[in-house]
């Protein structure tokens, strides 16, 4: 059941993920029509939907964790992914290989 239920979260996840990168220009322009701001905000748009692909696993085992009365080893998951990988790598990818807000959103969907 447990397992199930992992699936069709990370097949919700990839599809909510995957109508991201569809409408992301439909998605940006629902915020501004200045093409100046636009392309980069597609861009970003495109690197969020594969972070939403690989959130919403996380995020379910999560859940499935807490729900086993296990709260400190989620928490403990969620630090070192979050904190230990995400961050330093979007620092990196987004300011010193100067890739800009995709390297921010690269960052957080690797971590």
């Amino acid at each position: 059941m447990q397992v199930v239920a992992f699936i069709q979260s990370t097949l919700l996840a990839c599809g909510v993920g995957m109508l991201t990168y569809i409408y992301s220009e439909s998605l940006a322009s629902f915020y501004t029509m200045d093409p100046d701001t636009l392309a980069p905000l597609i861009r970003c748009f495109m690197s969020l939907s594969f972070s939403i692909c690989l959130l919403g696993p996380l995020l379910s085992l999560q859940g499935a964790l807490k729900a086993l009365q296990k709260q400190e080893v989620a928490s403990r998951i969620l630090l070192k992914s979050l904190y230990g990988v995400s961050l330093p790598l979007a620092y990196l990818l987004s300011c010193t290989f100067e890739i800009g807000m995709t390297g921010l959103w690269t960052g957080f969907a690797i971590g």
